[in-house]
């Protein structure tokens, strides 16, 4: 059994946050992984913590058949849009040019 002011970390880890106390969650996590007089197990358990700060997920670069159809959804109310807008641009300029003539 420990004492209550023990700590159960390994005195190389105590020793990279005591000389580097700005140091961030993920820079100790990643620390603890790649240190090789760490035990295997906490090490495996860094790496898990620490990779999805490191890697995006899978399904963030997926674009399915639901985000394709939004966005050509999307696109064809823009095309929409600029033609009325066109249109109402062409049918102000006929009626300045009536009133001119």
């Amino acid at each position: 059994m420990r004492r209550q002011h023990e700590s159960n970390f390994p005195a190389e880890v105590l020793a990279q946050t005591k000389d580097n106390p700005g140091m961030t969650p993920l820079e100790y996590m990643l620390s603890v992984m790649r240190n090789p007089e760490i035990d295997y197990v906490r090490r495996d358990r860094m790496a898990i913590a620490a990779a999805p700060f490191c890697h995006g997920k899978i399904m963030d670069q997926y674009v399915g058949k639901k985000e394709k159809k939004e966005e050509e959804s999307r696109e064809a109310s823009e095309e929409f849009t600029n033609s009325l807008a066109l249109i109402a641009h062409r049918d102000h300029e006929q009626r300045e040019q009536r009133r001119a003539a």
